[in-house]
């Protein structure tokens, strides 16, 4: 069986070869439009507690959490882990967000309203 795998001492290179391209951003807006347009409780004044797995970054968590929601994001990379991180502090969104540094496996057990599992496959 295949490892998962870790991007911890390639966080900034991720950042920059995949989100901070023309393709990334074009890739991260369509993915927030379809949630948008397709979510129906996304936009109601509600808060979810939704679990994001393998995200990284945050780019999706903050998304949601930026809508009011609590999200629990699970990472390997305790690198990337940290940039989502400061990335919810920056935007004051640190209240929204809790990080686990961790495995798929190692899911820890959770009142959930929802899941998201983007780009887990993909890398």
């Amino acid at each position: 069986m295949k490892n998962d795998r870790s991007f911890d001492t390639i966080s900034s290179k991720f950042s920059k070869n995949i989100y901070g391209t023309n393709k990334g951003k074009i890739r991260e807006a369509v993915l927030k439009r379809d949630l948008t347009e397709g979510v129906p409780w996304l936009g109601i004044n509600t808060s979810m507690r939704i679990l994001d797995v393998g995200g990284g970054q945050g780019q999706l968590a903050l998304f949601l959490a930026a809508q009011g929601h609590h999200v629990t994001l699970i990472d390997i990379s305790k690198e990337m882990l940290d940039v989502a991180m400061s990335n919810a502090t920056q935007q004051n969104l640190q209240q929204n967000l809790t990080t686990v540094h961790g495995a798929l496996q190692s899911i820890p057990d959770l009142a959930l309203d929802s899941l998201t599992w983007f780009c887990v496959t993909l890398f």
